[in-house]
């Protein structure tokens, strides 16, 4: 059974209205995966993960995160939408796809993207060239075109 996504970015505290773009757990730079407690890191960024446990329900379960962007509260609020049976995730411009100029996501993204009945797909970010372009209609680096 596939867990739903939390309301909200584990980070920013923001809804995915709010920030637009696409629920990101997981890309080169940062993510946070839930794992069984006994194969906790394999396949799983560099530097090493952090890992914590669920707790609960879930005490069989950890949450490994990767990247620079963790905060505590960030780890606890991915724990405790974890606890709850959600699936934590990070928006676009927390897990490092934020445009330079206006903040707004970047209209491509790869890594690993949660969509709403709680399925994890792989994006990759094609055509290449234009993988740091805004979704900001109103900003210099917009993309134009239809996600």
């Amino acid at each position: 059974m596939k867990r739903p996504p939390a309301d909200t970015c584990c980070l920013c505290g923001r809804t995915i209205e709010q920030v637009d773009g696409r629920r990101m757990v997981a890309t080169s730079a940062a993510g946070v995966m839930r794992r069984h407690a006994n194969d906790p890191l394999r396949g799983l960024g560099n530097p090493p993960a952090q890992v914590h446990r669920i707790g609960g329900k879930f005490k069989d379960m950890v949450l490994c995160f990767w990247g620079s962007c963790w905060t505590e509260e960030g780890i606890s609020r991915a724990l405790e939408q974890a606890r709850k049976g959600l699936t934590p995730w990070l928006c676009q411009p927390c897990a490092g796809y934020g445009c330079p100029e206006c903040g707004a996501p970047h209209f491509y993204t790869r890594g690993e993207v949660l969509h709403d009945d709680g399925k994890i797909a792989h994006a990759a970010a094609l055509p290449v060239g234009n993988a740091k372009r805004c979704i900001n209609e109103n900003c210099s680096n917009y993309h134009g075109g239809e996600r």
